[in-house]
């Protein structure tokens, strides 16, 4: 199989850095010439002056194991019994590019190699394939895009498995505290929700409770927290006693939500239609500040630190879009502005 050049491969839809393999090969039984292989200034142009010689044509079998490759395996090339180098590609589902002359009838190519080398590009659901067209030679190959070693790890990257983690339940971090239903809401053991879900509503609890609107006394909250037993001090014990893997696996669902963010962002828009989004956008990014609350009280908030700075400084670009869907009614956002000021997801909602 002849080298392709650049422009043949830029014509096939090919990358530069494709690797060719060849996988078969079909010459004619005959040399060409006793069946008087003719010169290109013989050859007719047209279907019409083709279809004599395709009255009579033959499989070339050994194909229909890359066919089966490409994911169709209906696809089929065929050379003329009655003319040396005209074949007949019949690709089936397949898509095709062509570098060189070849005539398209219907849902078949004709090929006629006296008219100079033909290049077919095959592609299908599963692979892709070269076609070669030279005098009365076929040769097919399978083409293979290279691609970085990093490039390889991220295709063969699967989502962490999403653990599920029995919830400790409100009652347990509050100790007798009143609390609104929005931070207790999630903590419902019956729920059966997963570690991410768990860990984010006990950081929430713990980050967020206050006497505030409750009917806790103030001199009653004061004392727990003294105590070291208010809800964020159960809620960090809670944490430094789940299992190491736990923890990491609630980390790397972190990442992964980090990265969910940063693509949504892209696709918000700045109308009141999309303040729901927004509401939900801001909420989460407060989960991932209680994850990282818990994850860092038991040593491994390091790097969610990192991802959160990135999106944070991501999510900053937006500022305008963000003073557009603003105000956001939110009682949690609400409690996150009034009790961490420097929270910038919360500067944007309705402080009660």
């Amino acid at each position: 199989m002849k080298s392709l050049t650049d422009d043949q491969r830029k014509t096939l839809g090919l990358s530069p850095d494709a690797s060719i393999e060849v996988e078969g090969t079909h010459a004619p039984r005959d040399s060409g010439v006793a069946l008087g292989f003719s010169s290109a200034g013989s050859a007719g142009g047209s279907l019409a002056d083709l279809k004599p010689f395709l009255a009579s044509t033959t499989p070339i079998a050994d194909f229909t194991v890359t066919a089966s490759r490409l994911g169709e395996g209906e696809a089929s090339v065929q050379r003329s019994d009655l003319a040396p180098g005209v074949f007949v590609v019949s690709p089936g589902e397949l898509s095709v590019d062509v570098a060189g002359e070849a005539i398209h009838d219907r849902d078949l190519w004709v090929i006629d190699t006296r008219k100079g080398l033909v290049f077919l590009r095959l592609a299908g659901p599963s692979g892709e394939a070269l076609l070669s067209f030279e005098d009365t030679m076929f040769h097919w190959a399978r083409v293979e895009s290279k691609v970085s070693a990093e490039l390889r790890s991220l295709a063969a990257w699967t989502p962490p498995a999403r653990p599920a983690l029995a919830s400790p339940g409100a009652e347990a971090l509050l100790g007798g505290l009143a609390a609104p239903a929005w931070i207790t809401a999630l903590l419902d053991p019956s729920l059966h929700l997963d570690a991410y879900v768990v860990v984010a509503a006990v950081g929430t609890l713990g980050r967020l409770w206050s006497p505030r609107g409750t009917a806790t006394p103030i001199a009653a909250a004061m004392a727990r927290v003294r105590a070291n037993d208010d809800p964020l001090a159960r809620a960090i014990r809670w944490a430094r006693a789940l299992p190491t893997e736990t923890c990491v696996s609630v980390r790397e669902l972190a990442r992964l939500e980090v990265d969910t963010l940063a693509e949504a962002l892209e696709t918000m828009g700045s109308g009141d239609e999309d303040r729901p989004d927004a509401r939900d956008w801001l909420e989460r990014r407060d989960d991932l500040a209680s994850v990282f609350t818990l994850l860092n009280a038991v040593g491994q908030g390091d790097a969610l630190r990192s991802w959160l700075e990135g999106l944070d400084n991501h999510a900053r670009t937006h500022a305008s879009q963000w003073g557009a869907l603003s105000p956001v009614t939110s009682p949690r956002l609400a409690a996150a502005a009034w009790q961490e000021p420097t929270t910038w997801w919360a500067a944007y909602s309705v402080v009660s």
